[in-house]
This record gives structure tokens, C-alpha cells and sequence, in this order.
């Protein structure tokens, strides 16, 4: 995934102590995610003002690609990292702004 394009739709460059890389995340509204307003936010654990972080891990052994992640701060809720290059990856990118 080009990171412009990842810029452009509003992810940062966010970096962490003792991992390697240069990560890009965004936070945003789970409400204002088409997948995650319909089918996370259940107005009991999960509410649509809840913010989720959706982060794209640089490539690495277990992603050659890079990878993609979310999840929705001060809950239980997450996704597991899936590689940016498949069905999930890409929709959760989408979810996010970003034309794919």
C-alpha cells in the first residue's frame, strides 16, 4: 500500500519504542465506519462514539507486505493483523478512507 495514499486519507506516521519501523495509524469514530456501524458498534460494549485505531504494520516476517489492525479504544473489541493484500486487509482499509 502506497503510503501517500495512506496520508492522504489521514493516517501518521507513529513510531514505538523497541519495535522497528515506521507504522501508520488513524483514529476515527467506529460510527463513522461503514462495516464497523453496522456490524461492531452494538450501543452496549461497543458505541458509535467509541474511537478505533486502525494502525498498517510495516512488512516484517509474518507480513512480507505489511499489514493492517484495528482496534476500538477502551473496549474488548479488536481485529487481528491480516495482510494488507487480502479481501480482509483491503476492506478494512476502505472502512477506513482509504481507495484501494
Amino acid at each position: 500500500m502506497n503510503a501517500q495514499k495512506l496520508k492522504e486519507a489521514g493516517f501518521v506516521e507513529t513510531t514505538y519504542a523497541g519495535q522497528e519501523g515506521v507504522f501508520l495509524t488513524k483514529r476515527m469514530s467506529i460510527g463513522s465506519m461503514r462495516y464497523g456501524s453496522e456490524h461492531i458498534v452494538d450501543n452496549d460494549t461497543v458505541l458509535a462514539e467509541d474511537m478505533a485505531v486502525i494502525e498498517v504494520v510495516p512488512a516484517n516476517k509474518q507480513f512480507p507486505k505489511g499489514g493492517v489492525r484495528m482496534v476500538v479504544e477502551n473496549t474488548d473489541y479488536y481485529e487481528e493483523t491480516v495482510p494488507l493484500d487480502t479481501e480482509e486487509g483491503i476492506g478494512l482499509l476502505r472502512d477506513a478512507g482509504v481507495s484501494c
